[in-house]
């Protein structure tokens, strides 16, 4: 190959986070304040938020949920 020529922005950036992490930049206006609340609300189920993500496509278990936040996910 060719030593001089920066090829980086061909090469796709590992995104660590997990599916939860990755979904705030799935969603649009609102949606990321309103999924940031209600990870903080204790009484909100990880199921509830498991529902909210499909109806917006994005594809996650409850389990996920709940790894993410209890920050025992691979979120730095």
């Amino acid at each position: 190959g060719n030593m001089e020529i920066d090829l980086s922005e061909f090469r796709r950036k590992k995104d660590t986070r997990c599916v939860i992490g990755r979904a705030f930049d799935s969603l649009i206006g609102e949606d990321v304040a309103k999924l940031q609340a209600a990870m903080k609300e204790p009484d909100i189920s990880n199921i509830a938020i498991e529902v909210w993500l499909k109806t917006r496509g994005i594809t996650t278990t409850y389990t996920s949920v709940g790894t993410h936040r209890r920050g025992r996910c691979r979120c730095d």
